[in-house]
């Protein structure tokens, strides 16, 4: 799915009036929380024990919450594919407290939603902080890759960011290669609400990082595409990429089952033009340190060639010279 900077939020009737209604029935469920329970009410610190979320879950079941909340956006986004999938997994969460706890402290605990907030609510939960892509995260990846481009024959360039988030990297390559011959630059991401973020370099829920979106030169950012694409199965044509870049994502909590990872080796030989490279980088705690050996060492086993340290390696495929 190809996704541009056109606002995807279509406010019409109906979807004001699900919105009336979902404000309507939560501040009941809030105001008799608060009557007829001597539980806190959320607040940046909470800690949240057992207790707290079953007495939660009693009065404020989170699945019901994110079920009406997901009727809200379903008449708000262009289709249901658009929904973030945080509101769809029963098992995301464990209460209301958890799902606030991974949003930007202003979206917690509201009682109310308006417009704006409602907005920038389903753009938090597209894009939540702990996975939060940003600036300036891989400074030294992001030199090699640009050096690479400059020093390619070929004057026109393709480039993938496979899994890039909000797009912040994508921008800062974009800007990076910018003047070393013609390049396009496409960023995916499994969440259109993250690619239509990154398209439009416009982040409602968190002012902090939309300040830090890079700018490149106008005629390169006419060349920056994003997409809405599961990063196991990217909907790419073969053969087409000279440089992809892997970002936080091999070797992490939801990328580090073998078979996945030789999925993933499997789309990025698919998708790597001739005499094209992979750049996988991480910032992963080192928990994840035997996971990115694994990784490595099961495209070696592939015939793969591996260069650089663990957390910055540099991938060719084989038979791609």
């Amino acid at each position: 799915m190809v996704v541009t900077a056109a606002t995807p939020f279509a406010w019409t009737p109906a979807a004001r009036t699900a919105l009336a209604a979902f404000n309507s029935r939560w501040e009941e469920h809030f105001a008799r929380f608060r009557r007829t329970t001597g539980a806190p009410w959320w607040a940046p610190g909470l800690i949240l024990t057992p207790e707290l979320r079953r007495q939660h879950e009693l009065a404020l079941p989170q699945d019901r919450y994110r079920r009406d909340l997901a009727a809200v956006a379903a008449r708000l986004l262009p289709g249901r594919a658009w929904l973030p999938r945080l509101l769809c997994d029963p098992d995301a969460v464990l209460s209301l407290p958890d799902l606030w706890s991974r949003l930007p402290p202003r979206l917690a605990g509201l009682s109310r939603l308006d417009e704006a907030a409602c907005g920038a609510l389903l753009c938090a939960l597209a894009d939540p902080p702990r996975f939060g892509t940003d600036t300036g995260r891989y400074p030294e990846q992001l030199a090699e890759a640009a050096a690479w481009l400059r020093d390619r024959p070929a004057t026109a360039w393709r480039a993938l960011d496979l899994g890039c988030g909000t797009g912040h990297g994508t921008w800062e390559l974009a800007a990076a290669a910018a003047g070393h011959g013609t390049g396009t630059v496409v960023g995916a991401t499994r969440e259109p609400l993250e690619a239509w973020m990154a398209a439009s370099r416009r982040l409602p829920h968190d002012s902090g990082r939309e300040h830090r979106f890079p700018a490149p030169p106008p005629a390169a950012a006419g060349r920056v595409h994003f997409v809405a694409a599961d990063a196991l199965a990217p909907p790419f044509r073969p053969h087409r990429f000279d440089l992809i870049l892997v970002n936080g994502l091999a070797g992490g909590p939801h990328l580090c089952a073998p078979d996945a990872m030789g999925r993933l080796l499997g789309a990025l030989a698919r998708l790597a033009a001739p005499g094209g490279r992979i750049a996988c980088a991480c910032r992963f705690h080192d928990g994840y340190a035997p996971d990115l050996a694994a990784f490595a060492a099961q495209a070696r086993r592939n015939g793969w060639q591996v260069d650089g340290p663990p957390r910055r390696i540099w991938l060719r495929p084989p038979d791609n010279p």
